[in-house]
């Protein structure tokens, strides 16, 4: 079937079987509109058509086109708010209210029928909808229409708690309780500080507006309540047995549990008020700390509203506010930290009680002038004053001294664009091949021994001599670095000439 349109000049053919450009049928072809400016360029194409399709003849049939004009959604709204109101209107013309009583309790009936079919995400999308047509309702409605909405919603909530029995009462405080605490337990700071001024504002507007017979009931109410509290503490039983003599008899029976004792009520009361603390955040330093009260806002700590310099000494503007360290610097082994150093310092460590570092083994600090910076890294890993003791004979595993070459890469290539004093450095990219993928360089300086090398899991730190508490004597935990490496610095002097320079000085040589 095909639809011949005739417009002023002009026949226009539509096709919407499977055709080609030229009207032709191709299977892989679509539907076609085909133009045509007299019969006869229609009758030769008609022709054509049918000798491929083996058709005899072609009916035309004349169809009424009836053009019918949708109505956009403000248009369907406008209609139906006219059709809603003409029924309302025609019920009141026409309705007695024996009539609209029952038509409204017909309706009652089968909306709860309905509902008490529906499944739960039924439920769920009815209540949502209705919640969004109530939200929209609410924000287009005036104040007027407000004030007759909330007048209409209290009336009708005094006659139904009016008509209520005493079960479908307690039945209702209880829901309205649950879903009060749950609200309630839910809300964030913010959200509570709202909460609670609106509270108050609206405590306040209602006694401003009571008379002096609401304000005397108010308070006789106020009363009651407190007597019956005061009521109930006095009906629950007190055990005023003091504490040493409820610990020495331990009778919970005759003298009631732990729980009970007024003594532990004043404890447990104590307990959590002193545990009870505002964590703020000073907006200069960023650090965060526990205060009893409720600061000023913005927050401003102690030490940093006592510093009257400009900048502030813990201030972001001094740049005393540290970031993260980046992933390219994270997880670098010792070695690795040491090829892409501008410097190599020996700094002598001394374990303190209470100190926060600790070493395995023996250590020795050689003495360095540090007198230039390396303009191009990585280092080559000879040149690094490090040495390995490693046991004959043996498969020797190293921690501390693994090295991955993309690490490396990476470190540097984000120290270059990110650290000033990297900013002039140059990759050495003979040095960064030379280095492995994922091991052991094998350039490192090495001393085999025939000597039992003691791993560092059973290794224990040196802590020095004791001191009057001991538990300061241990400085470290599982986390603490350690390490079985050796750093030296490049001798500036031979051997024998250091061991004479040190016995030719006037000063005593000291002694362990």
């Amino acid at each position: 079937m095909m639809a011949l349109i005739k417009q002023t000049d002009f026949f226009y053919l539509f096709d919407s079987h499977a055709r080609d450009s030229s009207g032709m049928p191709d299977p892989n072809g679509t539907a076609v509109v085909m133009k045509f400016a007299n019969i006869p360029g229609l009758e030769q194409y008609l022709y054509s058509l049918s000798m491929i399709l083996h058709a005899n003849s072609f009916e035309i049939v004349p169809v009424q086109l009836n053009i019918k004009r949708v109505r956009n959604a403000s248009e369907q709204k406008s209609k139906c708010v006219k059709d809603r109101e003409y029924v309302q209107k025609k019920r009141l013309s026409v309705e007695t209210e024996g009539d609209k009583q029952a038509r409204l309790k017909k309706a009652s009936e089968y909306k709860k029928t309905k509902q008490s079919e529906e499944t739960d995400s039924e439920q769920q999308i009815r209540l949502q909808k209705l919640s969004e047509s109530i939200k929209q309702k609410r924000s287009v409605e005036t104040d007027s229409e407000r004030q007759i909405r909330l007048e209409k919603d209290s009336e009708s909530k005094k006659r139904k708690r009016s008509e209520e029995t005493d079960t479908n009462r307690q039945m209702r405080l209880q829901k309205d309780s649950e879903s009060k605490k749950r609200k309630r337990s839910e809300e964030t700071d913010s959200e509570q500080q709202v909460r609670l001024k609106k509270d108050s504002e609206s405590k306040k507007r209602k006694r401003s507006d009571e008379t002096d017979t609401n304000r005397k009931m108010r308070l006789e109410k106020e009363r009651l309540n407190k007597k019956q509290k005061r009521a109930r503490k006095v009906s629950q039983p007190q055990h005023e047995i003091n504490q040493p003599d409820y610990l020495n008899m331990f009778d919970n029976t005759n003298n009631g549990g732990i729980e009970e004792q007024c003594w532990a009520k004043a404890n447990i009361n104590k307990f959590n008020k002193s545990v009870q603390y505002i964590v703020s955040q000073c907006t200069e330093c960023k650090e965060v700390w526990p205060l009893k009260s409720k600061p000023r806002t913005p927050y401003i700590c102690s030490r940093c509203s006592r510093d009257k310099k400009s900048p502030k000494k813990f201030s972001s503007e001094n740049s005393m506010i540290p970031s993260c360290v980046p992933h390219e610097l994270q997880n670098l082994t010792q070695i690795e930290e040491m090829l892409i150093a501008r410097a190599l310092p020996i700094m002598r460590v001394y374990i303190k009680p209470g100190g926060q570092r600790g070493y395995s083994g023996h250590c020795i600090n050689l003495p360095q002038n540090v007198k230039e910076l390396a303009m191009s890294l990585p280092r080559y890993p000879k040149d690094l004053a490090v040495i390995i003791v490693k046991a004959k004979g043996r498969e020797n595993t190293f921690r501390d001294v693994t090295v991955r070459k993309q690490k490396v890469h990476n470190a540097l290539v984000w120290l270059i664009n990110n650290n000033p004093h990297y900013s002039e450095l140059l990759i050495n990219e003979d040095a960064l091949n030379s280095l492995p993928e994922n091991g052991v360089p094998p350039d490192l300086m090495t001393v085999e021994t025939d000597d039992d090398i003691v791993s560092d899991d059973n290794c224990f730190p040196d802590v020095g001599p004791p001191t009057d508490n001991p538990s300061e004597d241990i400085v470290y935990n599982d986390s603490a670095e350690m390490s079985s490496f050796l750093p030296v610095g490049e001798q500036q002097q031979q051997e024998i000439e250091a061991v004479r320079n040190q016995l030719s000085e006037n000063e005593p040589m000291p002694w362990p």
